[in-house]
Order: C-alpha cells, then structure tokens, then sequence
C-alpha cells in the first residue's frame, strides 16, 4: 500500500481530527487557481461502498476543483524543488547543458549533475588516475542538441529569479524514494550507461536494488543511427523502454535485473493503456499513455490517467479544448510534476508524445536566429503577449516585454486578431513548439544578432550592467560587451563608479569581437566615437597617405605604438612624432590618449604600417606623393592595352604601357587564372617582350595590370563596376583575392572595388582560418557573388558557395576545364611572340597532345627516361608510362605525346604500344565526330595535373584523348584525392575545345534522386565495428584506398595500413586493384550527399586481433612517429600522422642530402611513409617533425642549409633563405654561372640579425668542408 494515498472508505470523524488531510487539499486546489480566488469547497468526493476497498475506484484530485479555474503553465511561482521536468537541450557548453523547460523557461544541468558514472570518470581525471583518452566523453559527444531530458529541480540550488533553474537528470535524483514497484511494462525511464558488458551495457536507473540491462540488439537501430555505429558512452544518459517478463516479480525487496530497450522504433510507440493501473508514483515526464476526458473548458483539459487526475494547458492541446469530449481518449505525455501538490500536468503536442529517443523533429530549422518576417499575422493575443502564425506553418510567440519599445497598455486592443505585424526571430522553444518572436523596432532594426555579424568600428548603445574599476560590463542586444578601463573616456578615470551606474545608455564602437569568448571589445572614447574619419579594421582598407583616429598603446624611446579596429596596430618613430623634436615620448603621450596620425608607409608583404603625427608630409614626401599619384588622363579601368616589359623583381614585372609610356605593375599572379601557368609565363617572359592583351586592373598611387583570361573575358562583357554605385545584389563577378583574414577573405574587383568574403561561405564545406590558407593566396583566381551591400559605409559582401556562384551548375566542372586551355592557349601565343622561348614553341606546336613521335633514348634515371627527336626537342618517359618497355640508351622508341612542359621545355611521351597503334591507324577528327556527347566510355589515367587528368579513352573510342578536370569550379578548395597514374575510370564526353576533348567523370555529374526502397532498406546490413573482414581493392588514391567489404562500400586510410614503415615506403604499393586484404573495421563515416555509410578501417597486424586502440594524443618530445607526406608548399611538407591529425616538415629538416632538395617533388611523393622525430608544435594541433634528427636553426658560428632564391649577375650577388626564415644576401668572387635559382647550398653563419630575420654568411662546400674566405 502507498504512503501518500490512502485506501478505501474515508471515516469523516477522523478526517476533522487530522490537521494535514485539509491542508493537503487545499494546495491541491489553489494551483489552478489564481491568487485571489477563494475555495469552494472543502469536501472532496469518494466513492461510497461498504463492500469496495476502494482501490480500483478512488480518484486521486478533484475534476470540479481544476475544471473550475484557469490552468497556469509552469512558471517561477509554482517552481519547487524536487520537481519533475520535461526538458529539451537547446545548448551544450563544455561544462554545462542549457535546457529549455514549458513556458520559455530554462535550467542549467552542470557537468557533475550527468550521472554517477560520469561524475566519478571525471573525478578520476582529475585525480590523474585515468587520461582522457581512456573513456572521458565531453557533453559534445554524448548528446545533441533537440534531445529531449527528464530532469529534477536541486533541492539545494534552487534559482527563480531569472527563471533560470539548477537541474539534475542524474536518474539517482530523478528516480529518488522510488521502488522497483513503479516500474510498469512499456513504460518509458532515463538511466545511465555504467559499463559495457560482452551481451550487452548494464543501465544505472536509479532506483535501489534495481538494475537494468540492455541487450546489444535492443541497442543496434540507435547505435547506427545516432553515433554512427560506436558503442555507447559510460555516464551517458538516454531513454530506455521497461520490457518486463511474466515472471518478474518486482514485490519484495530482493535484487532485481529488468530488461531494457533503446529501439528508437519501440520507444515512439511506448504508450500506457487506459486501463492500466496507474498512480501518482507511477507517472514521470516523458511517459506516454492513453488518458480519458473528465472536463474541457476554456481553461484547458481535465483528464484521468489511471486513478489520477491530471490537466493539460491549453497551449500544449491540438485545437480547442472545447473542441474535446468527456470520457474521450487521447494521447497524452506527461510534462511534468508538482510534488507538493501532487498535480501532474501533460502535453498533447506531437513531436513530444512521438518522441523517439534521439532528437525531436519541430521544424525550427526552416527559420534562422535573426530572420524578419514582414507579415505575421495575430492568431491569439492575452496579457502574456501575442501568438502569431508565421511561415512553414509555424507559430510565434512575441511575449508581453518584446512587443514595443513602449508600454503596451491594452494588448487586445492594440494587437487585434487577424492584424499584421513585422517581427524577428529572436529564439526558440522546443518544449511549447513556439517561435519566440519580437516586435519591437529597436531589435528588428538592430543589425546583429549573432556575435558573427558585428564588424569592427560599428556603433551600437549598449546598457550598463556593472561598473568596476578595470572594466565597464554592458549588454549589447543579447551579447556581452566590455569597455576596459583604457576606453571609459577620453581621459583616465580613478573612479568609473561614479560617472556610470547601472542601467545607464551608451554610444560605443566596437574595437574587436572575441568570437571564442562570445565577447565584443567597444571604446567609450567620444572623440573615437564620433569620428569623421575613416575607421579601417583590414589591413587591405591601409593605403598610403590615409588619414586616421587612434589610440595609444605603447611609449617607448624610440617612438609610439598606435592602435586602430581589429588590432591593426601602426609604429610611429620619433621623427614623425611631431614638427619639433621629441626626445622622451613618456613625457609628451599617455596610454590610452586618442592620436590622429597619417599613413606614411605600408608595406603590404609583412602588413608593417609606418605612421605620422606631422600634419602634413614633408616637402621631399610631397614630391614623392604627386609623382605616385599621377595617373594617365586616359585611364580606364577594364581597358585592354599592349605593354612592354621593362624589368622583372621579385613576384612582379615592371611594364611600360605603349600608348601612353607610362609603367604599371604586373604582379606574377595576374599572368593567368592558374598557378601552374604562371610559372610557365613568368620564367618565359624576357626583358622586351611584348604583351599585347593586357587589362587595366585597378589604380590608387600606382597603375596595375592583369593579363587572367577571366577579367579579359569581363572586359569584352562591359562589366566593370568602378563605383559602388554601379554594384547590385546578386551580381556574378570574377575577383582576385587580396587578403585572408581569420573571419573571411578579401577581394578585389576590375576596378578596385574591394569585398569581404565571411568565412562561413568561403567553401563548400566550411574551413577554419588555419586550414583555408592551404588551398587560398592572395592573387587567386575567384568567382563571387554580391550578397549584401552597405549604402552608408559603401562597403559589400560577397559568397564563393557553388550555390551562389554557379547556379546552372550542370556544366561548372566542364566550364572550369575549358579555362584552363583557354589559358594554357593565351600563355603559348604569348611565349611564342617572345624572344627567348619563341622558336622552340613553334617546333612544339607542329607536335599535338596525341600524336605519335620517334625519340631516340640519350640517358636513363631512376625518375625516367629522357630522349632526343629529330627536330632538336626534348622528350621525357616517366617510369609509369613505359608500359614494361625497357629501353637501353640509343634505342628508337614510338610514343605518344602527352603533354608540353614549357619550364622544363619538353614533351612528356607514354610508350603504350596500344595507344600508339591505335593513334597511327586511326584520324582524330573523324573519331571525335562518332563519339556521343554524355557517352559512358572506359578510360585510363594517363598524366596527373593539379588542374587536370590526361586520359586515354578505351573501348571504340581507342585513340582519343581527353581532358578530365579535376575540380568542379574555380572556388572549389576541398575536393577529393587525385586519381593515380593508370586508375581505371569511367567518363563522360562533354564537349570539343579547339579539337582538345573534354570529359567528365561521376564526381562531375548531377545524379539524380534515386526512389527508397523499403525492401532494400529493410534488409540492408551493417558491417559491425571491431568485426575482422575479407574485403577486394576497389580504387587505390594516394591517400585513401577504397574497398569493397561483402559489397559494402569501405576504405582504409594510408596511416592505417602498416605498424612499421621504411623511409620512402608507400603502404599501397604492395596491393593492385582487385587483391585481397584483411580489415578491421574501426568505425562508419557518412558519405556527403550519399545516403549509404563506408566503412573505416585498419589493415595494422596489431590491430586485428585483441582490442581496439585509439591513436596517441601524446607527442613527447624526441619521440618517433611514422609519417606519411600529404603535401610540399614551397616551405614545408604537410604529413599525415593518422586519418585525423596532419603534422608539418620545414623542407630545410627533410634531408642532408642538397640533391634531394633540389628534387623534392621526385624524392617525396603523396602517400610514402618515413620516420619522423617530434621537434615541437606549431599552433594547437599541428605536430612538428623532422627526418634529420635535428631541427636546423640559424646560429651564429653554426654551418646550415640554404637555397638561392634570386641571382643578380650584375651585383655578382645571391639572395638565400635560411632556415626561421631569416635571408641572407652574399657577394661572389667566383663565377657565378655556377649558380642557378633554387640551388641548395651549405652555409656557416658569421651574424645573425633577430629583429630583421637577416644575417651573414660565407658558403661552404660541404657541410663539414672549413670556410674559403
């Protein structure tokens, strides 16, 4: 028998004398009243029978008492502790869940409030007894957000007055004072994973005496569905269904084990029956079951579930509770639980009562946190505020405080139904299913909601919140500002308490965002506040002579360090401190003091900004200012003009327009779209050479030119936007990258317009600053598209999405390909026009990618084999490409030509003899003609470019060549790894440019939605993790090496093929395509835009036997690790030290051997293994190593490596670099035809210059060789 419900007949004399019973009634019957509403009655109905015990029969509350007043929804008032919550995670923290609860409120479950499990995994790390690695999940990984908690009000940390509450969904809390006897068949309970057992995990329920267990096959639909196919986390909390036997008897006080479920399936239909008996003990948030109408009114639903009476708000019933009527049944869920009163409130809202255990689907994601909505229509308004209907068919709530910014007096009145209304998504509610919206002019006119949008140098008004003597804390919209004690006034304050209180209205401007910290930096600085002058937070807005307002930072003897938006910081020396002559700048400037100063010198290479205090520039400056200044009359932006190179320097080509004599600039970059190509024209072009297409890109103190196909292509269009007037949204427009920044790259357009691209849709598949850098430089080749522009500070943003920049993107892939010949093709009639390579193209055009030569072998490596042919050119046959021939030196071989290398000036031949015959037998142009546009045709890959494959077409369309590229579009910097040589691939035709093919293979091509179906899906398996399996080589990549595992799709990673490695060993050249191999598979990965999963796995020996092991986070120092190249830049070579993490080499700690440097693509090649040694770390996660057993530094009196990056024969000088990237610049005394660009060098180092990155050397022969002074 229940404590708190008594049974049977009620003797009335002994109810007048027990003080408790009538005290107990009467909270029961003030809940649903309000507070000045006086009981009715005092006598509660009970079933009279003298022969009934009353246990069948007796209801538990009084239908009449809460039928008879309105219903009030969880709110601070009725808040006690012990009380049960429905709870859905609206946030995940590192230390904390955010909840949110019914009526809008929230609560906040800490770290330690998890589970038992979870708190003692934590606190044996702290105490160091276990490491991270050894099971300790972070909240991230053990939940999601839209999952919904059953949770328990602290009894010790109850806080109201925010309506913010401290919770526990600990099941310990949650299940407390309850018995094995609540437990019902089907019935729905939280409980915590303790451990993993070998049939299964034993669940932690929290009650006493009382285990479950959870059969790994009850777990398989959520383990697959819900963490990709890894076991569940010990201390993780989840939904479990009670699957009791016929024979559990859950009575007596003995040890009990119950069965459980986590089946997402069978818990979205868990559901207790009507004529179940249930009682108050019995009902928890979360469990659903069928409940019977009592009373309906105005004021919500009185139901019976059970014995018990329970209510039901009106905003949680589908339609009118008029609508409802009695003894009706309905599905209902209980919300949550009143234990003073032993009230229990439920909800009728479907994605609660069809909750399946995983994340709740509400649809909230078809609007964004920030949205407006111009036409909300008011569906309900009372003195909590206005619901209205608002697009997707969902509902908004705009709250009494978030309807004006004046007080709204009568809201019926004001807000009638049916009436329209502008509002904006300010947040949302998962429990009630509602949008919170807001009407008020002051946040829909605010330009942020997130902290993202908030740009540097904005002014905003923000509300005080406390003052301290450091700092000034405010709210800014929903977001925390700081105002630190430099920025309280134009002058220091001793006491900010005094001239700021709380509440007080601010006009600030934001100095920097701290995106990690969720913190936005502003200034109260009123002269920086109010400024007229321009305020530049990018170093590409610094140009020369711009006028600024800043503030110092820093005062030493040699001058003042001056401070700007963003941490743009500029230096002026005390020259240009002021007219007169400063000697103690410490005595003339403060910190803090606001400065207006001038650019005097920008140095865009190392973004070094030289300021100036004088007023104006000096006299010799103001020469200097005009003669930069001084522009052609004639100058138009977009114009094509003929130019003559006058002289080359470093990255960029001095060049004399012809029809006005005037130079200009043009930069290495802008000599074509694609870097290869560059580098074939800027080692081409001459002194003298004529360059007839060249293109006005942009002029500020200096004209500059570009000769990229793409802005010529614009030009001939007449779209050249040259004022930001003449720029519209949506606008499609090619750009050259001009800075990259930690929240997004900037841009330049034919013109000089200058654009911001946000990082969130600068790729595909969103990149961090640190990883973009990889694949973006400034110079690229871009494609954006205005997205939003800014009349008052004429500034624009622009995306590089697929989406937005490509919209017919059928042919993106094809049109990319065909840029890049139209390139390919500029660059070869430029070079032939030239003085130095001008003969040689000739005699090169007359052979064609595809025709068949006669070369006769001259030398032999261990790269290839290199040829002489009868008209004087060069020939090269890459190992890959001799097809089993082995040619001796003198022999005649037949080949056909592959490509042109115009740096290395030679042709690249293949000697398959099948391509050959098939090429002398049969006519190009008459194979083009019979092959079909989007024919599906065999084809192998015969030459790898970084832009390209070249590849030779199999079946009837032996004899034809195609180009395949390798990317989708321009913008693309993610794409997957290049086929290898001889992949074998299946392509489509596309199209014929200048009788060159080009094809396209799947990856290109739109597919279309293929129907479900059921019966697949119903049948279809999953390869179990840790399972040993048999699997077939599908597709071997550098990097990745497909599989087919029992025709599942699998693969395996190159740093998870072998134990041990030797040096320069590549783990996939032992296997072919279509050999066998033995995997273990460690995990399933989701393919993008693929419904299927693949297959993780390990081919280790030590990993296929016994327990999985997870790869090492730890990285001691001098400690080995195998390695395996993934990339060479011209500075480092990025590693892989497993799938996840990548470590980096400086080329100068790869090897001691000079010639291996020189040659490093041939030596280091994508996917080969070597042993590195842990030297250090670059940055949070980047791993440093080297291959010498030492880190080569730059000391004075040390011998190190150097290469020779610039020659000036007249100076008889060479430039260096050195290691840390210090240079160094020597002057020979011999004859420096012995040296050539990119020699290596070894060098004893007489001076080093920190500050600088420069120092002195003498070279050395060899690394042991004395100095020859």
């Amino acid at each position: 028998m229940e404590v708190d419900f008594p049974r049977g007949k009620v003797d009335k004399k002994k109810q007048q004398n027990v003080p408790r019973k009538p005290v107990r009634r009467k909270r029961e019957k003030n809940l649903f009243m309000t507070e000045r509403s006086k009981p009715k009655a005092k006598k509660r109905k009970v079933a009279k029978s003298g022969d009934d015990d009353g246990k069948k029969r007796k209801i538990e509350g009084s239908v009449d008492a809460h039928g008879a007043v309105k219903i009030e929804l969880l709110n601070k008032k009725t808040v006690c502790p012990g009380m049960l919550l429905l709870g859905c995670i609206s946030e995940i923290r590192d230390y904390k869940l955010i909840i949110s609860l019914a009526n809008n409120m929230k609560g906040v479950i800490s770290i330690t409030d998890v589970s038992d499990t979870y708190t003692s995994k934590l606190q044996q790390l702290a105490e160091e007894e276990i490491t991270e690695e050894e099971g300790v999940h972070s909240l991230n990984e053990m939940f999601k957000v839209g999952m919904l908690v059953c949770c328990k009000v602290s009894e010790t940390r109850l806080k109201v007055t925010k309506q913010i509450l401290d919770l526990s969904m600990n099941p310990k809390h949650v299940h407390e004072n309850k018995t094995a006897k609540f437990l019902k068949n089907n019935m729905i309970i939280c409980g915590s994973v303790v451990s993993q057992e070998d049939h299964g995990y034993i669940i932690d329920i929290g009650v006493p005496n009382t285990k479950g267990f959870l059969l790994n096959k009850n777990a398989e639909e959520y383990i697959q569905n819900m963490v990709d196919g890894e076991s569940l986390m010990e201390g993780q909390v989840l939904w479990f269904c009670v699957k009791l036997k016929a024979d559990d008897d859950l009575s007596t006080d003995s040890l009990h084990t119950i069965h459980l479920t986590i089946s997402p399936t069978k818990i979205s239909k868990t559901h207790i029956n009507v004529d179940q008996p249930m009682t108050f003990n019995n009902l928890m948030p979360g469990v659903c079951a069928t409940a019977i109408v009592k009373k309906a009114s105005e004021y919500g639903l009185v139901v019976r579930i059970g014995n018990k009476i329970c209510v039901i708000h009106p905003t949680h019933i589908n339609g009118n509770p008029t609508d409802y009527k009695e003894d009706q049944e309905i599905s209902v869920s209980v919300l949550y639980i009143q234990p003073e009163t032993k009230s229990v409130y439920l909800t009728m809202l479907p994605h609660l009562l069809n909750y399946n255990g995983m994340v709740t689907d509400i649809m909230l994601d078809k609007l964004g946190l920030g949205d407006i909505i111009d036409n909300a229509v008011v569906c309900e308004a009372n003195k909590k505020g206005v619901y209205v209907k608002l697009p997707h068919a969902l509902t908004g709530l705009a709250q009494k405080g978030n309807l004006s910014d004046s007080k709204v007096q009568k809201i019926e009145e004001e807000f009638p139904i049916g009436s329209k209304h502008r509002c904006r998504v300010v947040g949302f509610n998962s429990i009630d299913n509602f949008v919170m919206v807001s009407m008020k002019k002051s946040i829909i006119d605010v330009p942020f909601i997130k902290i993202r949008d908030i740009v540097p140098g904005s002014i905003y008004k923000v509300e005080v919140k406390f003052v301290k003597d450091t700092v000034i804390v405010v709210k800014l919209g929903n977001l925390k500002g700081l105002i630190p004690a430099l920025h309280m006034a134009d002058i220091p304050l001793k006491n900010p308490s005094k001239k700021f209180t709380e509440g007080d209205e601010l006009e600030c401007r934001v100095l920097s965002v701290d995106m990690k910290d969720n913190k936005v930096i502003l200034t109260n600085k009123k002269s920086l506040v109010d400024t007229k002058l321009p305020t530049v937070h990018d170093n590409s807005q610094i140009r020369k002579h711009l006028e600024l307002d800043g503030f110092i930072v820093m005062i030493n003897n040699r001058g003042v360090l001056v401070a700007f938006y963003n941490n743009i910081k500029g230096w002026v020396p005390l020259s240009e401190l002021s007219e007169e002559k400063i000697e103690h700048p410490e005595k003339v400037f403060y910190l803090g003091q606001v400065v207006r100063c001038r650019v005097k010198n920008y140095d865009e290479e190392t973004n070094k900004i030289v300021l100036s205090f004088r007023k104006g520039p000096r006299p010799k400056d103001r020469k200097l200012k005009e003669k930069d200044t001084s522009v052609p009359d004639d100058f138009e932006a977009g114009k094509i003009v003929e130019c003559k190179v006058k002289s080359k320097k470093q990255e960029l080509m001095i060049v004399s327009v012809t029809s006005t004599g005037k130079d200009a600039i043009l930069y290495k970059a802008h000599l074509a779209d694609f870097d290869d190509l560059c580098d074939v024209l800027w080692e081409g072009l001459q002194e003298g050479d004529i360059l007839e297409r060249v293109v006005h890109f942009k002029c500020t103190n200096k004209i500059i030119v570009s000769m990229k196909p793409s802005l010529l292509k614009q030009t001939e269009n007449d779209i050249i936007p040259t004022d930001f007037t003449e720029l519209s949204k949506d606008m499609i427009l090619p750009a050259v990258v001009k800075n990259i920044v930690e929240y997004g790259i900037f841009f330049t357009l034919t013109g000089g317009l200058r654009g911001l691209i946000p990082m969130k849709v600068a790729s595909d598949n969103y990149l961090p600053y640190e990883e973009i850098t990889n694949y973006i430089h400034v110079g690229q080749s871009i494609v954006v598209r205005i997205t939003h522009l800014d009349p008052d500070k004429r500034t624009f943003v622009g995306s590089m999405l697929t989406r937005h920049c490509f919209p017919r993107s059928s042919d993106k892939a094809a049109i990319l390909m065909k840029l890049y010949l139209e390139n390919k093709e500029m660059v070869t009639n430029v070079l032939s026009a030239g003085q130095s390579m001008g003969g040689l193209l000739l005699k090169m055009k007359e052979i064609p990618v595809g025709s068949v030569v006669t070369a006769i072998v001259n030398d032999i490596n261990t790269d290839g084999v290199s040829c002489n042919m009868s008209n004087g050119l060069s020939a090269f046959i890459n190992n890959d490409m001799l097809y089993d021939i082995k040619p001796v030196i003198g022999d005649k071989v037949l080949g056909v030509v592959l490509s042109i290398d115009l740096i290395k000036q030679r042709i690249d031949l293949s000697l398959d003899q099948t391509i050959v015959a098939a090429m002398k037998n049969s006519e190009t142009e008459d194979q083009i003609q019979q092959l079909n546009v989007d024919e599906n045709i065999p084809a192998e890959v015969l030459q790898v470019n970084f832009n390209y494959y070249m590849v030779s077409l199999r079946g009837k369309a032996l004899g034809s060549m195609a180009y395949v590229p390798t990317k989708h579009t321009i913008n693309c910097i993610n794409e997957l790894d290049l086929y290898p040589v001889k992949q074998n691939i299946h392509v489509k035709i596309h199209s014929v440019y200048n009788e060159n093919l080009i094809a396209l293979t799947p990856l290109h091509q739109i597919k279309s939605p293929t129907p479900n179906n059921s019966k697949n899906k119903k049948n279809k398996l999953y390869l179990s993790i840790g399972g040993v399996y048999k699997a077939k080589v599908k597709e071997i990549h550098p990097i990745i090496m497909n599989l087919d595992i029992e025709g599942k799709p699998g693969r395996v990673h190159c740093t998870d093929m072998v134990d041990t490695i030797q040096d320069g060993h590549h783990p996939f050249s032992d296997y072919q395509v279509g050999k066998e191999i033995m995997v273990r598979i460690t995990g399933h990965s989701k393919i993008k835009k693929k419904e299927e999963k693949v297959a993780e796995c390990t081919a280790k020996p030590s990993q296929l036997k016994g327990r999985l092991e997870k790869s090492s986070r730890s990285f001691p120092l001098k400690s080995s690790r195998r390695v395996f190249i993934d990339k060479i830049d011209k500075d480092n070579v990025m590693v892989n030290i497993s799938s996840q993490r990548k470590g980096i080499i400086s080329i100068f700690d790869l090897s001691d051997d000079l010639m291996i440097l020189e040659n490093l693509k041939s030596h280091f090649k994508k996917g080969q293994g070597y042993n590195g040694e842990v030297v250090g770390c670059r940055g949070r996660s980047k791993i440093v190593f080297t291959f010498t057993g030492r880190r080569e530094k730059v000391s004075e009196g040390e011998t190190t490596k150097c290469y020779i990056t610039d020659i000036d024969t007249e100076s008889k000088e060479i430039k260096l670099s050195l290691p840390a990237r210090h240079t160094a610049v020597v002057k020979l005394s011999t004859d420096i035809k012995k040296y050539h660009k990119g020699q290596w060098l070894w060098c004893q180092v007489t001076s080093v210059d920190d500050t600088e990155n420069k120092c002195s050397v003498t070279l050395k022969k060899s690394r042991g060789w004395k100095t020859d002074k």
